[in-house]
């Protein structure tokens, strides 16, 4: 009888550890497959047979994750994005089956899920140093059509770190802050739910600084 006993326990140990490990790997993979997002630039359709690809470039990293400059982003086939592609807004996910160079999944395998169109505006650094040292500096305008639903404002690098504040006119508090070391430049923040308005950016950093001003105009 104790036998029998023991042999149940030992079973029931197995089966514990064996579900225990079966657990850890699905978090582990999960882990590895954790979505993430990038701005980048539409370059070609590839074919494929079961999966086809897309070739992009990118311009912004949001995430943490390393990323080359150039990507291709997989999908099925029988779920073919046929719309016109520009500048966009990818969510990706790590291809963790086998090691390909540069090469990641929509979610779901899906594109319909992982692109949407975005718009991108750029403040370059000649333009914010004349800014800082007094020299020509008139207001940006920047206008937002109706049908946008992804905005973004992309900066100049200031130095080793950057740190931009952006404040509503009228407002003291900061609507927005970011720091952000050289290596993962640029600097950039989302306009997508800002209201119409003008806005100021304030820029600290060892090779650039001082204040820009900007407004935003909804037009159809």
């Amino acid at each position: 009888m104790r036998k029998i006993f023991t042999v149940i326990i030992c079973s029931l140990s197995l089966v514990s550890c064996g579900q225990k490990k079966e657990t850890e790997i699905i978090k582990e993979n999960n882990l590895k497959t954790k979505s993430f997002q990038v701005l980048a630039k539409f370059i070609e359709n590839n074919g494929g047979d079961k999966v086809h690809t897309i070739k992009y470039k990118v311009l912004k990293n949001l995430s943490e994750n390393e990323i080359a400059e150039t990507i291709k982003v997989g999908f099925y086939n029988y779920k073919v994005y046929e719309k016109i592609q520009d500048t966009v807004l990818l969510t990706i996910e790590n291809y963790t089956l086998q090691k390909i160079k540069n090469y990641y999944l929509f979610p779901d395998y899906d594109a319909k899920k992982g692109i949407e169109s975005a718009t991108i505006n750029y403040v370059n650094f000649k333009y914010w140093e004349n800014c800082e040292t007094g020299n020509e500096c008139i207001a940006l305008n920047f206008n937002r059509k109706s049908e946008i639903k992804k905005w973004f404002l992309i900066l100049p690098c200031g130095g080793t770190e950057t740190e931009v504040t952006l404040n509503k006119s009228g407002e003291n508090k900061p609507i927005m802050k970011t720091k952000i070391e050289n290596s993962k430049c640029p600097p950039y923040f989302e306009l997508t739910e800002l209201e119409d308005g003008k806005y100021f950016a304030n820029m600290i950093a060892c090779g650039l600084g001082g204040t820009i001003e900007f407004n935003i105009k909804t037009t159809k």
